[in-house]
């Protein structure tokens, strides 16, 4: 016999608003990916989630990790070490749209605490592994090209004038560096689940 289904409901609604706690049902489950981190006051959106929860239920948040790898240290053209310089231009990219939200607050604790203060207990974390060596199979050499195509365009001002012709010669499939034909790029990086349980009652 089959069991009960489940329905799904889209809800349009903005987490950075207390409004959402009036448009969202309680739940025993509230996940969260890589969303917290663009609300402006992500503490106050930690304990908002936490809020939407049943007493027992969990809020899982994806957030850090460690930041993807997908190209080899020398490519034969530009300056090697790409990868890196990289790195540091997301990380300026990233302060800047941190800074640039309308009432932007910082966290200055890591994402257990966060959780901790937002009134969860049992807050623990896990991480996996992406792990898709060379050579690359279609769907990698797909990701490597859109990740490098973002990170051209947001943390293109950070970049020096060598490093964005290299990446251009990487991305324009009638150059001779065209990642699109190179067997060597991989994607290697890690996502870190926080994990918190609401209790009988959160504070307010």
């Amino acid at each position: 016999m089959a069991g009960p289904g489940i329905k799904v409901c889209a809800v349009r609604a903005d987490a950075g608003h207390d409004g959402l706690l009036d448009l969202v049902p309680r739940a025993d489950l509230v996940f969260a990916s890589f969303v917290v981190h663009h609300l402006p006051d992500q503490q106050r959106g930690l304990h908002r989630l936490a809020r939407l929860l049943h007493p027992g239920g969990r809020l899982a948040v994806v957030e850090g990790g460690l930041e993807y790898r997908y190209l080899p240290w020398d490519l034969g053209v530009g300056e090697p070490g790409l990868h890196g310089r990289l790195a540091t231009a997301h990380g300026a990219w990233f302060r800047q749209m941190r800074a640039a939200i309308d009432g932007s607050v910082r966290l200055p604790v890591g994402w257990n605490r966060a959780l901790a203060d937002a009134g969860l207990v049992d807050v623990h974390a896990f991480s996996f592994l992406i792990d898709k060596p060379a050579p690359p199979t279609d769907q990698v050499r797909q990701a490597v090209l859109q990740r490098l195509s973002w990170l051209r365009e947001l943390a293109g001002p950070w970049l020096h004038e060598p490093d964005l012709h290299t990446l251009d010669q990487l991305l324009h499939p009638q150059s001779p560096h065209y990642l699109g034909r190179r067997d060597d790029i991989f994607l290697l990086g890690a996502e870190t689940v926080y994990l918190g349980t609401a209790p009988d009652q959160l504070r307010p």
